[in-house]
C-alpha cells in the first residue's frame, strides 16, 4: 500500500490519486451512515446514543458492549431547573454563572487518545438499571411527604412529638444557611457563634455540610419543587453543582488537601441523588452521572474508599459511596456494575463471624460498623431469613442507643427499622424519646443537638443536628426493604 509520504512525493502520478480518492469516498460515506444512526436515535435535540462496538480477535468475536457516548447539543442554560440564590448587593458572595455543558460528558474526554481497547476495558462493565436491580435493591421515597409521611409515623413507630422535632431541626438548619446557599460545619453566617460546639477542624468541609443539611430536607419531603423549604433546597443544590469539579474521572466535590475528600464526595452525591429521585429535575441529572462516575473512578483495587481518591478503604467511607449508588439506581441513573462487584469483596473483607459483624479497617469487630456492614449487605439482596442479620444485629443493638455517638444510633436505627421484629420494638421508643428529650429547646441553638464525643468534635453541631434529625426521619426516608413493618401503633 502506498505511503503516506510517497504519496505526497508522487501526487502527480495516476497511482498516487486512486488509493487516495477511494478512501475518501469509504470515510464520506462511513460518517453519512454515522450521521443518519445518530439522528435516529434523536439527533443532537436527544438525550443519548448507543454505539455497539464489536472487537474482533482473529480467533472470534468478543461480546458487544454499549458505550454511552453523549450527543447532546450545547445547552446555553443547563442548570435551568435549578435556580441562583438572591443574594443581597451588599454581600461580597459572588456566584459564577454555570458553565456551558459540554457536547460529550467529560468522564469520555480524552478518549480519543487512547486505544478502543482500553476505552471498552474501562466501561465494559458500565449496565443499564434495568439489568441491576436484581443485583441492588433500591429504596423508594414515597412515604416521605404529605399524608404518606403522616401514614408511615403511625405505623412504623413515629410519633406527634417526633415529628415536632425534626420540623424544629429543618428551622434551624434554614436559619444557619449562608447567603451563596451552602452550609457550614463551623457555623458561620448567620449564626456568627450564636451557637455553641462548632466543628473543631479547620475545614469547614461546605460539600460535606451542605449535603447532610440537605439530606434532612428531603429525608422530610420536601424539595426544590414541594414544600415549605423550597428556596432553602433550591439554594443548596445550586451551590453543589456550582462547585463541582469535572474531569475525565467524572465531577468531585473534594478539594485536593481536603482531610475528608471522599466523604465530602460520598454525601454532597447522596444529596443530588436523592434530589434527582424525588423530583425527576433534568437539570440535576447531569451532575448526578458524573458524580457517581468520579465514584467508580475513585474506587481503590480492595473495592473500598479512602480519604483520597484511589487510596485503600474503610466501611464508614465506603458505605456513604454506595449509598449515593443505590439512590442513583433508584433514579434510573447508569451505574458501573463492576463498581458493586469489587464493593462485595471488600465487605467480606470487612467480614467475621461468617458475615454476621464488621470492622472498620479489618475484621475487627465494632457495633457501629457492624450495623453498616449489615445494612450494606441488605442493600445488596442479603434476604431477611439470613441468619446472619439477626446475629449481626443482636451483637450491634446489644447496649441500646448511645448517649452520644450519633453516628452509630443512625446506622443501627436504619439497620433495626428494616429488621423489623422484637429488635426494633426495643430499640426505636428508647431512640425517639431521647432525641426528643435532648432536643435544644431555646435560644439560637433551639431545634439542635450536640453530644460530646471525640467523633462529634469534629463534625460540631451541624453534623450532631443531622445525624439526629435523619434517625428520626427512618420511619419515612425509605420504604422497608422487607415490605410492611408489624409494630405497636403509635397514637399521634
Amino acid at each position: 500500500m502506498t505511503e503516506l509520504s510517497t504519496f505526497g512525493n508522487n501526487a502527480r502520478t495516476r497511482q498516487g490519486w486512486v488509493p487516495f480518492l477511494t478512501s475518501l469516498i469509504v470515510h464520506l460515506l462511513l460518517i453519512l451512515v454515522l450521521a443518519v444512526a445518530v439522528h435516529g436515535t434523536g439527533g443532537l435535540g436527544g438525550t443519548s446514543a448507543l454505539i455497539s462496538v464489536n472487537l474482533l480477535s482473529e480467533q472470534d468475536a468478543s461480546p458487544s458492549f454499549e458505550i454511552p457516548i453523549s450527543v447532546q447539543a450545547i445547552d446555553p442554560n443547563p442548570v435551568q431547573g435549578i435556580d441562583s440564590p438572591a443574594v443581597s448587593q451588599s454581600s461580597e458572595i459572588k456566584i459564577e454563572e454555570p458553565s456551558l455543558a459540554p457536547l460529550m460528558s467529560p468522564r469520555m474526554e480524552g478518549a480519543a487518545v487512547n486505544s478502543i481497547e482500553t476505552l471498552l476495558s474501562q466501561v465494559q462493565s458500565s449496565t443499564s438499571t434495568s439489568s441491576i436491580k436484581s443485583a441492588f435493591t433500591t429504596l423508594g421515597v414515597a412515604s416521605r411527604g404529605g399524608k404518606n409521611r403522616t401514614e408511615a409515623v403511625m405505623k412504623r413507630g413515629g410519633n406527634a412529638a417526633s415529628e415536632v422535632a425534626v420540623e424544629a431541626a429543618l428551622r434551624w438548619f434554614a436559619n444557619h444557611q449562608s447567603l451563596d446557599g451552602s452550609w457550614g460545619l463551623h457555623l458561620e453566617a448567620p449564626c456568627n457563634g450564636q451557637c455553641r460546639h462548632p466543628s473543631t477542624h479547620s475545614d469547614p468541609q461546605r460539600a460535606a455540610a451542605t449535603g447532610l443539611s440537605l439530606l434532612c430536607f428531603l429525608g422530610a419531603g420536601y424539595t426544590h419543587k414541594d414544600g415549605p423549604y423550597q428556596k432553602v433546597v433550591n439554594d443548596g443544590l445550586y451551590y453543589l453543582m456550582q462547585i463541582m469539579v469535572k474531569d475525565k474521572r467524572g465531577g468531585h466535590f473534594h478539594q485536593p488537601l481536603a482531610s475528608f475528600a471522599m466523604y465530602e464526595h460520598g454525601i454532597a452525591t447522596l444529596a443530588l441523588c436523592e434530589a434527582y429521585q424525588m423530583t425527576g429535575d433534568a437539570s440535576l441529572r447531569p451532575f448526578c452521572e458524573d458524580a457517581i462516575y468520579f465514584i467508580y473512578a475513585a474506587q481503590h483495587t480492595d473495592g473500598g474508599w479512602g480519604y483520597d481518591p484511589k487510596t485503600p478503604g474503610d466501611l464508614s467511607i465506603a458505605c456513604w459511596q454506595m449509598m449515593a449508588v443505590k439512590s442513583a439506581i433508584a433514579a434510573k441513573i447508569q451505574v458501573p456494575m463492576d463498581s458493586i462487584k469489587v464493593f462485595d469483596k471488600f465487605l467480606d473483607s470487612q467480614q467475621s463471624e461468617k458475615g454476621a459483624q464488621y470492622g472498620y479497617r479489618g475484621t475487627k469487630p465494632k457495633p457501629s460498623t457492624t450495623s453498616m456492614g449489615l445494612l450494606m449487605r441488605m442493600y445488596r439482596g442479603w434476604p431477611k431469613t439470613d441468619g446472619r442479620l439477626m446475629r449481626g444485629a443482636d451483637y450491634a443493638a446489644e447496649g441500646g442507643p448511645s448517649p452520644n455517638d450519633v453516628y452509630y444510633n443512625y446506622y443501627t436505627s436504619q439497620l433495626l427499622f428494616h429488621l423489623e421484629g422484637h429488635l426494633w420494638a426495643s430499640w426505636n421508643p428508647k431512640m425517639r424519646d431521647f432525641l426528643i428529650l435532648e432536643q435544644a429547646k431555646v435560644g439560637h441553638e433551639q431545634g439542635s443537638w450536640y453530644f460530646e464525643h471525640p467523633l462529634n468534635q469534629i463534625g460540631g453541631r451541624l453534623y450532631t443536628t443531622a445525624l439526629s434529625c435523619m434517625t428520626l426521619e427512618v420511619y419515612y426516608r425509605h420504604m422497608p426493604i422487607y415490605g410492611p413493618i408489624q409494630v405497636e401503633q403509635f397514637e399521634l
